[in-house]
């Protein structure tokens, strides 16, 4: 074999090779976009109201794809987010509070993940059951419509809907932030099976909730501006007082507290089981604790 056969068959064997390697390269790249794409997460919230913007800020300044999850966000009301998580058509629910409490006494696996009862009509000496009719109204926007039109007679609003009730002359009965006993809102719900089978999806969706808290808590112009979007409020006065009261009354760690399930226990105790449940077996605060071990939230708050 002369010399220039030998060389072109260097020459084809190092231009194969090449394209090989290349090949080879591609793929791997490929294959690590592949297995680096967020992971989709379905979540519903229960009412377009402040305490439920952490969602929406998180989503807004992208801390769940920082985090490795990408979050459809869904409206829909509580009775139907409950059932929407219980037929795993979403993995987690936020607000539907007093749901995940009588569920999970009706055998369902549901679990606070982090975090308002009818206990309050107790204190006047109201029976729920018998003495109220309940009237279930499912945007907060209509409770307000509601007692415009008479339709109802008082409603449990949320901030800042209770803040237009307000200038539109009607009274506040309660404060609950006032009552002297614990209340939890805002909760996130998920299912005992979720966290068993997709722990590692659970513990993004808690980094990204814990970024758009930690946004919410620093960064008030942001938050306000993603509530007026998410709420299609126009007065900015009001989103603005609504913010302030919700920032005064914020956990910077979201735990759930076996205080306030006590009280949503105490307003249910009519339910079977009630009565003599555990409040831990409503709380799972196993992520939280995790995420508390490997240095996150030390990391999330500086001071």
């Amino acid at each position: 074999m002369d010399r220039s056969s030998l060389s072109k068959k260097r020459r084809r064997f190092a231009l194969g090779f090449t394209a090989a390697l290349i090949a080879t390269i591609a793929s791997g790249i490929a294959n690590a976009a592949e297995t680096s794409k967020p992971i989709p997460l379905r979540v519903a919230y229960s009412a377009i109201t402040v305490n439920q913007a952490i969602p929406w800020i998180a989503y807004e300044a992208g801390h769940f794809k920082k985090h490795g999850v990408d979050v459809e966000l869904i409206h829909a009301s509580s009775i139907t987010a409950l059932q929407a998580l219980l037929a795993n058509e979403v993995s987690i629910a936020q607000s539907v509070t007093d749901a995940c409490v009588s569920s999970n006494l009706s055998g369902a696996d549901t679990l606070f993940l982090g975090a308002l009862a009818r206990a309050m009509l107790k204190m006047w000496n109201l029976d729920p059951a018998t003495d109220v009719m309940m009237v279930q109204l499912n945007e907060m926007g209509l409770l307000v419509q509601g007692l415009v039109n008479n339709v109802i007679d008082a409603a449990p609003i949320s901030i800042p809907s209770n803040i237009r009730a307000k200038n539109l002359g009607f009274t506040e009965l309660f404060d609950m932030t006032k009552i002297g006993k614990t209340y939890i809102t805002g909760t996130v719900v998920t299912r005992k099976r979720f966290i068993d089978s997709q722990r590692d999806t659970a513990k993004r969706f808690m980094r990204g909730f814990l970024g758009g808290m930690k946004t919410y808590l620093e960064d008030e112009d942001f938050s306000i501006k993603v509530i007026q979007k998410w709420t299609r409020a126009k007065n900015r006065d009001e989103i603005q007082e609504a913010y302030a009261l919700q920032a005064k009354n914020m956990l910077r760690i979201p735990r759930t507290s076996i205080e306030g399930v006590k009280t949503i226990l105490e307003g249910m105790e009519k339910l079977p089981g009630a009565k003599t449940a555990d409040p831990r077996r409503f709380i799972d605060s196993t992520i939280l604790d995790e995420l508390e071990k490997e240095g996150f939230l030390k990391t999330l708050y500086k001071n």
